[in-house]
């Protein structure tokens, strides 16, 4: 796991490098989100985890039995593993979101030392964010919608534990 935190430190410290000024960032900030794209980014991300665990609850699975991340008391664990496949779709969707002059100042709320999601941000983000989800794109063989990729990706888990189970000793 050490390799993957290197690893995301570095994704995220050259792809703050390169957005456009007044949207670059040195690295991932969450709670509270100490740039604008973290604070688009930890909204959109709190989104895919609720979406990614209704896939779970859909697919007969219990959402706080991880089997990558460690369990914790009252945390979905199994969908933040779930989800690690679907997050570059978000930041891809929070990179065109910037580039395409969609935001604005006022979808942005300064509190104390971080950047929040305001009223008028949350009202573009969430209709771009349920359209997205809802395009069809083409992943592991599959033309189908985003939301339904979650979806499948959560059956065929459930499929293999299931599998995994049945056997004999």
């Amino acid at each position: 796991m050490g390799w993957e935190g290197n690893q995301g430190r570095r994704y995220w410290s050259r792809l703050g490098a390169l957005m456009p000024e007044g949207w670059q960032f040195k690295g991932r900030s969450r709670r509270p989100a100490k740039d604008r794209f973290n604070a688009v980014l930890n909204y959109s991300y709190g989104m895919l985890y609720t979406k990614v665990e209704q896939a779970i609850f859909a697919a007969g699975l219990d959402p706080h039995l991880g089997i990558l991340h460690v369990d914790q008391y009252d945390r979905p664990t199994l969908a933040y593993d779930l989800i690690e496949p679907f997050r570059p779709w978000a930041d891809r969707l929070i990179v065109e979101y910037v580039f395409s002059d969609l935001a604005e100042e006022d979808h942005f709320e300064r509190f104390k030392d971080g950047f929040y999601l305001s009223r008028n941000g949350k009202r573009v983000f969430i209709p771009l964010f349920n359209e997205w989800l809802r395009t069809k794109v083409r992943w592991q063989g599959r033309q189908q919608s985003r939301e339904q990729h979650i979806f499948t990706a959560a059956a065929l888990l459930a499929k293999r534990i299931r599998k995994i189970s049945k056997r004999p000793e």
